[in-house]
């Protein structure tokens, strides 16, 4: 059976990888195929939010060091 690709994926990350073999059907419903099909994306955890926020201020740090506009919802309030 051949399922149609209906996105390409530019990127695979190894959660990526671990994701194929841990059930490529899941992976093909979430990255591959027609995105009415998606599974829901899962709420986000707190270490993911603290990732988050970590990520926006290392962005912005070095955005303001290297001289590179930095996007206004990531500037300090």
């Amino acid at each position: 059976m051949s399922l149609p690709y209906v996105r390409s994926v530019n990127f695979l990350s190894p959660s990526s990888l671990r994701e194929i073999e841990k059930d490529p059907i899941k992976f093909y419903l979430k990255r591959l195929g027609p995105p009415q099909y998606a599974p829901s994306k899962e709420p986000q955890t707190g270490p993911m939010a603290v990732g988050t926020v970590f990520d926006a201020h290392v962005k912005t740090f070095l955005g303001h060091k290297l001289g590179k506009p930095v996007p206004k919802n990531l500037l300090p309030q």
